[in-house]
């Protein structure tokens, strides 16, 4: 049983230190013959954590892809779709340095912070073409129609972000720190979407001289390209069937419901790798011929004035220990009592099995301090806090 000292808090430094764990026990494997497996929470969080950055950055790019592409659809010309991305991008830079350098490095949850700033910054910045574009056959100039763009979008765009960023920065309130800090950075980075949406899009826009106000919609032709009659049939259909719309969205809306009532939560590691990972044949190992991987905790801490060490509350978590042992699934649980039966066998050199929890609280108070004096590695610490007042109950599943 291997332990990750505390003070390893770094992300990259224990995803090198279970790398190297996975390659001394393949060079021990091929050296004695025998398979030796690697199993718990931190290969899996190591795991998880190094797929996640993976799949962040092969698949963003895509993500880009498909969002400038699809601008290019709507707005049919290369500047207005490179505008946007210019700011949002920018966006994205600057939030993510301040989150790098306020906090040190970016986690499994702060890795989503650049995709929900590229989303909703693209989203405020369409707003504000299609203003420009609206713009454009209503003013007499290009300068005008930067001023009339600015004019009738910062408000609405300063609201809809205002409200989105307090969606995102009531996760402050949160005592996990990482979604703590997906709030406050995200609602951060939507501000600096605005800011670079109202002053850079309009600057970009206005050392554009060489593109013709001819370029974009005219009243006669609204919407450019082939988008116009496509989505005049969609209107017309809409409009002519419209019962037939309202019966199909309500029966899509009753299948929907279905099958959000099929979701459920999988909190087993071992299921959330595919069949050929090594992770996930080891998990199966271990849950299959030990104890089990699964780990969960349950924490106890008494009133002022009570210890855990009293024996009546050491029985009473003996009795609970029963109980949780008795439930399907559960392979092991660990307890301060198990501590003190293990510390009378050790002193008492009884035969083990035969022993039970000292009726005296000064008989038990003894063990824990002779235990304490050779805890060089803190054990005792895993069951119970100095004062006695809290101890933790270890479920190990199977």
């Amino acid at each position: 049983h291997l332990k990750i000292d505390e003070s390893i808090s770094n992300r990259k430094a224990r995803e090198e230190l279970i790398d190297d764990l996975e390659e001394i026990l393949k060079r021990e494997s091929e050296a004695t013959g025998r398979r030796l497996y690697m199993a718990g929470s931190p290969p899996v969080a190591a795991y998880v954590t190094k797929q996640t950055f993976r799949d962040v950055l092969t698949y963003l790019p895509f993500t880009f892809v498909l969002v400038v592409g699809s601008m290019f659809l709507i707005f049919r010309n290369y500047y207005l779709t490179v505008i946007p991305f210019v700011a949002v991008l920018v966006s994205v830079i600057w939030t993510m340095a301040l989150l790098t350098l306020l906090t040190g490095e970016i986690n499994l949850v702060t890795i989503l912070i650049p995709t929900t700033i590229f989303v909703i910054g693209t989203s405020d910045c369409v707003h504000i073409l299609a203003n420009y574009q609206d713009s454009v056959y209503k003013a007499d100039s290009r300068r005008d129609a930067i001023e009339r763009t600015v004019r009738i979008s910062a408000i609405p765009r300063l609201l809809t972000s205002l409200t989105t960023m307090v969606g995102f920065g009531s996760m402050v309130i949160n005592d996990i720190i990482p979604i703590k800090q997906l709030g406050v950075f995200s609602a951060v980075g939507i501000a600096f979407a605005y800011l670079f949406g109202v002053t850079l899009i309009p600057i970009l826009l206005s050392y554009l001289r060489h593109l013709h106000l001819m370029e974009f919609r005219t009243k006669e032709n609204p919407i450019p390209g082939r988008l116009r009659p496509v989505l005049l049939r969609l209107a017309e259909t809409a409009m002519a069937r419209w019962k037939i719309v309202l019966a199909a969205s309500v029966v899509l809306l009753f299948v929907t419901y279905a099958g959000v009532r099929q979701l459920y939560v999988d909190t087993d590691p071992a299921n959330w790798f595919g069949k050929e990972s090594a992770l996930k044949k080891s998990l199966n190992w271990v849950n299959g011929n030990i104890a089990g991987s699964g780990v969960f905790y349950i924490s106890i801490e008494m009133a002022e004035g009570h210890s855990v060490t009293d024996p009546s509350v050491l029985r009473s978590i003996q009795s609970l220990e029963a109980s949780l042992e008795a439930m399907p699934h559960v392979g092991r649980v660990l307890t301060i009592a198990d501590v003190i039966k293990q510390l009378i066998f050790t002193v008492n050199i009884v035969e083990e099995g035969t022993f039970a929890i000292p009726e005296e609280k000064g008989g038990v108070a003894q063990l824990l301090l002779l235990a304490s004096l050779s805890d060089d590695v803190g054990f005792l610490e895993e069951f119970v806090d100095p004062d006695h007042r809290s101890t933790v109950l270890t479920i190990i599943f199977d």
